[in-house]
């Protein structure tokens, strides 16, 4: 006699009877009874899908669980969270009638500080029903996103001739050991201390480096790019550049003499950079006999002027007043002369007139980055319009893909605006818009950060603002 076996969903053991009953002669009526046992080849166990996983972090991913034959009740799985990993929901139940139906879990990694891939397991316990006691483990791979770099703050700054400022100096992950930051003098500005130490224990901790400009001999505003240099741990060859404007004192204040011929002038010249801002002060030699009001003109659009009018009374004659300048690019490769005309008016002062001519010096290669460790150049243009009131355009041009991030930032470093990380495609003279806001009236710096293949570089220029 052959007995063949059904099969079922569960992991269960059965046993059956086989009742076997006689008849005819002398048989009638005899019964004999034989048990089975039917051993299930179904297995517990809890199934997941994918079983490898990797996960950025910072991001989340789904996974789906299921179990492997019908439970004899209710069977819930526990989800137990690690260190980096957190799943939602955190347990599941699977019914007689659902033990098959796949349920998503979704895993977020979180971040952290270093540059390190992390390995968590992730551990999924069964309980209920036929299912006490069944476990899962789950390997999963979080990959590291942090891009190892040195942040100052400002990375653009203005200082005069026999002046100092600060920068302040971080690390933008944390390393696995020492890390020294170099800082170098170049040209007219020394840095102090040349040195910056951070630790695993420090990394996020802003150091402070004073910026001393020295004093020449020469009439013209100077720019100095510092390189800081990293070294140590994981460290090792990472650059960020800090662009320090100096303001030339030797012809940074004009004195305004009370004079009853209206004709008499006085003339003095200046260098800008084209795109770079440049300032001088304003003061009354003599005391004025009531309030003096001194009009700043422009001869061309290409140097704007702000303020535009500044008052000096009998109780602030001496109080030196500042007047910022911004000249704006354009596309030809020459150098503009510009005037600017003070005119003096009240107080004793007549009609006195100053004027101060500017060369423009024209920048015709704009700014580019070139990294030895990758041959990229990225060319900022500049912005347009600029001067502008409350919109203006940035344009550069891109030799590959990259992500582009803006920051502006004022006079003081202080940021104002923070335009976030966003893919740009090859192209020349692409645009990203600032909008100007609420911000007042002044000169703004923007940094534009390109980051190709982790690889940052930064471009800064001037802008101004004019309500």
């Amino acid at each position: 006699m052959n007995v063949i076996a059904g099969n079922d969903l569960d992991a269960v053991n059965d046993t059956v009877t086989v009742v076997l009953s006689a008849s005819g002669a002398e048989y009638d009526e005899v019964v004999s009874l034989i048990s089975i046992a039917i051993i299930d080849d179904e297995t517990r166990e809890i199934f997941v899908t994918p079983f490898d996983i990797e996960i950025p972090e910072g991001t989340s991913s789904q996974i789906k669980v299921r179990l492997t034959s019908e439970p004899t009740s209710d069977v819930i799985v526990d989800i137990v969270q690690e260190d980096d990993l957190t799943p939602s929901p955190s347990f599941l139940t699977f019914a007689r009638l659902d033990w098959d139906t796949a349920q998503p879990v979704i895993l977020t990694a979180r971040e952290d500080d270093d540059q390190e891939n992390d390995r968590e397991t992730l551990l999924l316990t069964a309980s209920g029903g036929d299912y006490e006691d069944v476990n899962k483990e789950l390997t999963i791979t979080i990959e590291d996103t942090d891009v190892a770099g040195i942040s100052v703050f400002p990375s653009v700054l203005t200082v005069s001739e026999e002046s100092s400022i600060e920068l302040s100096a971080i690390l933008n992950t944390e390393p696995s050991g020492d890390v020294r930051l170099l800082i170098p003098s170049m040209g007219d500005v020394v840095p102090t201390p040349k040195i910056l130490t951070f630790t695993s224990r420090n990394w996020d901790v802003l150091q402070q480096v004073t910026l001393t400009a020295s004093h020449d001999e020469d009439e013209e505003n100077d720019r100095e790019l510092l390189t800081i240099i990293s070294s140590g741990a994981n460290y090792g060859g990472y650059t960020q550049d800090v662009l320090v404007n100096i303001v030339d004192n030797d012809l940074s204040t004009i004195d305004l003499t009370p004079d009853p011929a209206p004709s008499e002038e006085e003339e003095t010249t200046g260098t800008i950079e084209e795109g770079e801002t440049a300032e001088f002060d304003i003061v009354l030699r003599e005391q004025p006999s009531g309030d003096v009001v001194v009009e700043i003109a422009s001869s061309d659009e290409s140097l704007a002027v702000m303020p535009s009018r500044l008052t000096f009374m009998p109780s602030n004659w001496n109080v030196e007043q500042t007047v910022m300048m911004i000249s704006t690019e354009d596309d030809n490769d020459e150098n503009e002369e510009v005037t600017v005309t003070l005119m003096a008016s009240g107080g004793g002062y007549g009609r006195l007139s100053q004027t101060r001519r500017f060369t423009i010096r024209d920048q015709t290669a704009v700014s580019v980055q070139h990294s030895e460790s990758h041959p990229v150049s990225v060319q900022l243009w500049g912005n347009y319009p600029n001067p502008f009131s409350t919109m203006t355009n940035v344009a550069f041009d891109l030799p590959e893909p990259a992500q582009i991030s803006l920051i502006v930032t004022d006079l003081l470093g202080r940021t104002v605006i923070l335009i976030p990380d966003h893919w740009y495609g090859v192209g020349q003279h692409q645009t990203l818009q600032i909008q100007g806001g609420e911000l007042p009236s002044g000169v703004y710096y923007y940094r534009l950060d390109v980051k190709i293949d982790g690889k940052i570089t930064g471009h800064t220029k001037p802008m101004m603002i004019i309500r």
